[in-house]
């Protein structure tokens, strides 16, 4: 257990620091209404990733303590999966064909359309690799490989 709190402990402290090297960057190199626009579309991101992953995480969570058999943990997560790359692809497609109308929406103007698909994609790719990430950490047989 501590060896897991360490292990999360410094990947978060890993991110947080990331995220003091690169705001002094950003803030040099951006403009007031610029770095509000980087803000708006990492919200963006991240409702992205709430939008496609429809919380099915908390599903996967109450339903993988449940199952006994590790084929019926393997057809869950496949199943999961699935279902959430579908929607990743309906979801990229459509902010793909209307980022331009997000853009001038959010923004007045169509030039961030190309970021709004790119963080939005971001937004998605999160979510579709959070779901094998959180069964492999409990998966009690792989741990001990």
């Amino acid at each position: 257990f501590i060896l897991d709190v360490m292990g999360f402990g410094l990947a978060s402290f890993l991110t947080k620091s990331a995220a003091l090297l690169v705001v002094p960057i950003l803030t040099r190199n951006l403009s007031a209404s610029d770095y509000g626009a980087f803000e708006i579309l990492v919200g963006f991101s991240g409702l992205a990733t709430v939008i496609v992953s429809m919380s099915l995480e908390s599903y996967l969570a109450r339903e993988w303590g449940r199952l006994d058999a590790s084929k019926e943990k393997g057809n869950l997560l496949s199943s999961l999966f699935f279902f959430v790359s579908f929607v990743s692809v309906l979801f990229g497609f459509a902010i793909w064909s209307l980022g331009g109308a997000f853009s001038s929406l959010l923004f007045e103007t169509a030039e961030f359309s190309s970021a709004v698909f790119l963080l939005s994609l971001s937004g998605a790719l999160t979510a579709l690799c959070g779901l094998p990430l959180m069964a492999l950490g409990w998966n009690e047989e792989l741990r001990h490989i």
